[in-house]
């Protein structure tokens, strides 16, 4: 079963998720991987306001990053997790990262072996079929990656930040431009909560 919280930011969403996951968190080991927002300059000013929303709710909480660890440790920390939690950040990174580090395939296990799963920008993009269509967001040059595909625990693809002021007229671009595609745009104060084929915005 998918139980999956994806959101633009947890920051913007915060007066929102203790009606939809809070008696989830209260129990909940959460294991944070932040990989995706080192990748970017001035993360500090955005992540851990982001991070502390989920942070100040579980009953414990657990960073990994990925980019410094061996595929035995990223098992190992992820066993332990109740709920997994990617960060915003650089998309083509965290990707190449999860595929070179083996931790995607973890993660993919876990999630469908029932572990909820909470991702916010860069962390949501990823549950998509591809990352291919988000160019114009982040720029898949800082990579080698030749494989853009993501987890593919959706149908749709997912777009954050539909109403930000830097991103908006982005994700306008990427949307008129992929109107082939199944898209999911969210403004930064609201998530989508899938359980298995069931989509509610929130």
């Amino acid at each position: 079963m998918k139980n999956l919280l994806l959101a633009s930011t947890f920051e913007g969403f915060g007066d929102k998720i203790d009606g939809c996951v809070g008696d989830l968190l209260k129990g909940a080991h959460v294991v944070c991987i932040p990989t995706a927002a080192y990748q970017e300059e001035g993360y500090e000013n955005w992540l851990y306001k982001d991070i502390e929303v989920i942070k100040k709710r579980a009953k414990s909480f657990e960073e990994l990053d990925i980019a410094k660890e061996d595929k035995e440790t990223i098992q190992k920390t992820l066993d332990k997790a109740n709920i997994i939690y990617l960060t915003g950040g650089h998309t083509y990174c965290l990707l190449e990262f999860m595929k070179k580090t083996g931790a995607m395939e973890i993660i993919r296990e876990k999630v469908l072996e029932g572990v909820p799963y909470f991702g916010s920008s860069a962390g949501a993009i990823i549950t998509s079929p591809s990352i291919d269509f988000i160019e114009d967001m982040d720029d898949p040059n800082d990579t080698e990656l030749t494989d853009f595909s993501g987890f593919g625990f959706t149908d749709f693809f997912f777009i954050p930040h539909q109403d930000h002021e830097k991103f908006k007229e982005k994700v306008k671009d990427i949307l008129d431009r992929n109107t082939n595609k199944k898209i999911r745009a969210l403004n930064d104060d609201q998530a989508l909560l899938v359980k298995d084929d069931i989509v509610e915005l929130i």
